[in-house]
């Protein structure tokens, strides 16, 4: 589900040789030099896709405190296959097209980062053959043919910024037609020639600017106040321009005349549509939406007798995007994910005669189809139908997750950064157990990390199948390490018999991060989640290696509760980090690696996770029939909270420490006023009800003027107390703004009856979002919003899922214990969560009168579904019904807000509550 639409450098994915194909690409530049007006065939000298080696897999670089693994994997450790290293899973059979229908010789330009970084290659339909077009080290993105198909329009990342450049197909001077300041990049040429339409971030925010051939008299066409508009195509005729925008909150389709006027949504769904296409008739619109949960190519009519009819033409349940159509309209090439990576495929029209047209390591994007003059007439646009109104909660699939808010769109928009953040990360790795799925962190990360992916499992838990959510907690299980096993193979440190390794890739069997102590809290928390969501109870049983689930998770918590637990205050003891994070302050040995001497803290962070876990293992326990497990860890749990309390709660600062001192340290200043952000997540946890904490959090990012939630901790620790160059002061963990901490924040709030300030910051956060709807960014500067870390961040949109899902709407879709608890308060909106792996669904429309609101819900759950309604502002609850019967409800006040309780049966109805002022 990768919606590659911005294609941004990252570090190299896998490091080799390019292959010396010159001849053959002197040879095709020689024929195009010749008046050639449609591609010539490459000669089958050269060497094809299939052809290519690749180079051998090595670990790539990892981000900065992340250590690689080195020497050989251990026998005693499932290793992945070895084709894991040498080729990717294959496609599904299906027919190929006949030779004729190939696209009659012509050229797609593409970027492929197959030998270390993002170049520009070129594939000749007819002979199933790719050549590489660039190679000068800078990562290129979304390669455009003129119409005279002679001359590629690129982006190149130069200097620090993305700019544009032509330059010839038979070479010669490259041009650059762009400068900053501000990213330009989505370059489109117009049907004449003459003018080249593209985005820019010039004026602060993607906006769609024109030029001409040459670079000169740039100028804004849309010109919208504080949202984005994006990747521009032109009508054949020339008279329109398409472009994606989020101006209405959500991401649609619009189109607009070619000076900028008149622009309108052509495309308007309750998901993300984006990505247009033009087809060459001038009567069709490919685009990409997640309307139906993922992403999916779908072409639209534009005759006004269709009504905007639009139908998917890709069906897959992996990622498909980039949609472009042949010279002729007849068939489509897109990029998709449904095999392991990123590939080209093509397919008729209407989705018919698929095949996949590349297969190589590397991930295959942004595809430019070469229109060679005379390959097609262009028809005159027909006129434009008016766009539908905004769907009703009860239109359109079922088990589809959406949401609509009516006076905040921009948290519409959220869904489908969440949908772009996770298909750019979901990953298939070959292992000797078979393929298994999951998410890798960000763009700068190419392994499966066990903290990320036990938080990316709520939303995967939404819009994915079972086994994105499952598959990554049970490799972890069959890693799970022996007493014997070393941190990472041929290391001399060894962690203990049940310990979890902290990530797994096809290069790197396990390792563990041993500053941190919750890598097994975290795989108990992924567990818990892929369970109570999918009530799949019989999976606890599952074997693995020998051993069940639920004996496997045990033994993961008593490796915690043995190794871990500091004599003298009972609590989880780890490194000297920033709470949760794990980067040591020491400047010897690897950053996230505990070395002798090294100093010990219990954190705030570690209890609160490790008291989650333990309440989730009594409950998966007690669904295995283990009373003794369940008694043991609810105990454990109870006692960590108390100890929590005694060691850590500052009654005369009314916040938690950041950590207790377990190895004596002399700071010279006074670390207990940090306050950091595991106060959030100690509410977050139901660990602690003392929502002050959560008012001096609020505090802290007043003071440093941050722009919304997520505050890791302030004041940040002075520089020079930790070693590396990434924990300076207002940086990284060290005071740095996590949307991935935000969203738990946001939620603890919600469910903490603080429903006025988690909307705000709901809204801070989607206001934040749609100033770069395609760029969700693992952390920021917290004062100006300054994007920092790896982009399609999945940890920030996993909470932030949740944070309106379950915060916000109030959905809670366990199979054991469902509720419903909408805390919109006077607003208005409607929800439809659903999870794919069991099928329960839950969905309702809010809406609110004088003197009353009105809920109609409808959901498939088998029980009987407990609603808690919080009421708006200064109300209270004086009648409750049910399809016009009315029911028993208690009143109930947490904090700031009043509820109304009761419970309401499964199916279809309405709930309709009359309140007064309290």
């Amino acid at each position: 589900m990768r919606a590659l639409m911005t294609l941004l450098s990252g570090p190299a994915r896998r490091a080799g040789p390019v292959l010396a194909l010159l001849p053959a690409l002197l040879w095709l530049l020689a024929a195009c030099d010749a008046g050639s007006t449609t591609a010539p065939s490459i000669p089958t000298a050269v060497a094809s896709t299939t052809a290519i080696e690749a180079p051998s897999a090595t670990a790539s670089p990892a981000p900065a405190g992340t250590p690689s693994a080195t020497g050989t994997p251990s026998t005693g450790t499932p290793t992945p296959a070895a084709a894991a290293t040498a080729a990717r899973p294959t496609a599904t059979p299906v027919p190929a097209s006949p030779a004729g229908a190939r696209g009659n010789g012509s050229l797609i330009a593409f970027i492929s980062d197959r030998f270390d970084h993002q170049e520009i290659y070129l594939y000749d339909t007819s002979r199933d053959e790719v050549i590489q077009w660039t190679n000068d080290t800078s990562a290129k993105r979304t390669p455009a043919w003129a119409p005279d198909g002679r001359t590629l329009a690129y982006a190149a990342l130069r200097d620090g910024s993305w700019q544009i450049y032509k330059k010839s197909i038979s070479g010669g001077r490259e041009v650059k037609l762009t400068n900053p300041p501000g990213d330009n990049y989505e370059p489109a040429w117009s049907p004449d020639g003459k003018s080249i339409a593209f985005t820019s971030s010039r004026d602060g925010r993607e906006q769609v600017y024109v030029m001409d051939a040459e670079g000169r008299t740039p100028r804004n066409l849309t010109k919208s106040a504080a949202t984005s508009d994006f990747q521009p195509t032109w009508s054949p005729d020339g008279r329109y321009i398409a472009f994606s925008s989020n101006r209405d909150g959500n991401w649609e389709v619009y189109v607009m005349s070619a000076d900028g006027g008149s622009p309108r949504s052509v495309s308007r769904s309750a998901g993300g549509d984006w990505s247009p296409a033009w087809s060459p008739d001038g009567r069709r619109l490919a685009f990409v939406s997640d309307r139906d949960g993922n992403e999916e190519i779908y072409v639209q009519s534009l005759d006004a007798a269709d009504n905007g009819a639009s139908v998917n033409v890709s069906k897959s349940s992996g990622s498909d995007i980039a949609p472009v159509w042949s010279p002729d309209g007849n068939r489509i090439v897109f990029v998709s994910k449904r095999d392991g990576n990123f590939e080209l495929y093509m397919a008729d029209g209407d989705g018919s005669n698929l095949r996949r047209l590349t297969n190589d390591l590397g991930d295959d994007t942004a595809p430019a189809w070469r229109w060679e003059p005379g390959a097609a007439v262009a028809a005159r646009v027909p006129a434009l139908p008016t766009a539908a109104a905004t769907p009703r909660f009860d239109e359109g699939p079922k088990l589809v997750t959406l949401w609509h808010l009516d006076d905040n769109p921009k948290v519409d928009g959220m869904r489908s950064s969440t949908l772009q953040a996770l298909g750019q990360n979901e990953t298939a790795y070959a292992t000797t157990s078979g393929l298994v799925y999951g998410f890798e962190p960000g763009d700068w990360y190419q392994q499966i990390y066990v903290r990320d992916q036990s938080w990316m499992n709520i939303p995967a838990m939404y819009f994915y199948p079972a086994r994105y959510a499952r598959d990554s907690v049970e490799e972890f299980l069959r890693r799970q390490y022996t007493a014997s096993q070393p941190i990472r193979p041929l290391a001399t440190t060894f962690p203990g018999d049940g310990a979890i390794a902290g990530l797994f890739s096809p290069e790197i069997t396990y390792d563990k991060h041993t500053t941190t102590s919750d890598e097994e809290t975290n795989l108990i928390r992924a567990a818990y989640i892929y369970w109570s969501l999918s009530g799949d109870n019989a999976w606890l049983k599952h074997d693995i290696n020998g051993q069940t689930v639920i004996a496997r998770l045990n033994r993961a918590m008593e490796w915690l509760l043995t190794n871990r637990i500091d004599p003298a205050t009972s609590l989880i003891k780890r490194a000297h980090t920033t709470d949760w994070g794990d980067v040591k302050i020491e400047k010897t040995g690897t950053p996230t690696e505990l070395a002798p001497g090294d100093a010990l803290t219990a954190s705030l962070f570690d209890q609160a996770m490790a008291y989650q876990a333990l309440r989730n293992l009594a409950a998966m326990n007690q669904v295995a029939g283990n009373a003794a497990e369940v008694g043991r860890y609810s105990t454990a749990a109870n006692d960590l909270r108390s100890q929590s309390e005694k060691w850590l709660w500052q009654p005369t600062r009314g916040f938690y420490r950041t950590h207790w001192h377990l190895t004596p340290l002399d700071h010279k200043f006074d670390e207990d006023a940090i306050v950091s952000i595991a106060n959030a997540l100690v509410l977050y946890t139901k660990m602690s009800d003392r929502i002050g904490a959560l008012d001096k959090l609020e505090e802290a990012a007043r003071s440093v003027g941050a722009i919304k939630p997520g505050l890791s901790l302030n004041p940040p620790y002075p520089i020079g107390v930790f070693a590396y160059v990434q924990m300076a002061e207002g940086a990284y963990q060290n005071g740095g703004l996590w949307d991935w901490w935000g969203g738990t924040q946001i939620t603890a709030e919600f469910e903490q009856g603080l429903r006025t300030r988690a909307l705000r910051h709901l809204y801070q956060v989607a206001d934040d979002w749609a100033r770069h709807p395609r760029d969700i960014y693992e952390w920021q500067y917290a004062r100006t919003g300054v994007n920092k870390g790896s982009d399609n961040y999945g940890g920030s949109v996993a909470t932030m899922t949740e944070a309106v899902v379950r915060g916000l709407y109030g959905i809670r879709l366990e199979a054991q214990n469902p509720s419903i608890s909408p805390r919109l308060g006077d607003r208005t909106g409607w929800v439809r969560a659903t999870i794919p792996a069991s099928g329960l669904y839950a969905a309702y429309r809010y809406s609110t009168g004088p003197g009353s609101l009105q809920i109609a819900y409808d959901t498939n759950h088998a029980k009987e579904m407990p609603f808690s309604v919080a009421m708006p502002d200064k109300t209270i609850a004086s009648k409750v019904t049910v399809d016009g019967q009315t029911m028993t409800f208690k009143t109930e006040t947490l904090n700031e807000d009043t509820y109304a309780g009761f419970s309401a049966p499964t199916g279809s109805h309405t709930i309709e509550i009359t309140y007064t002022a309290k």
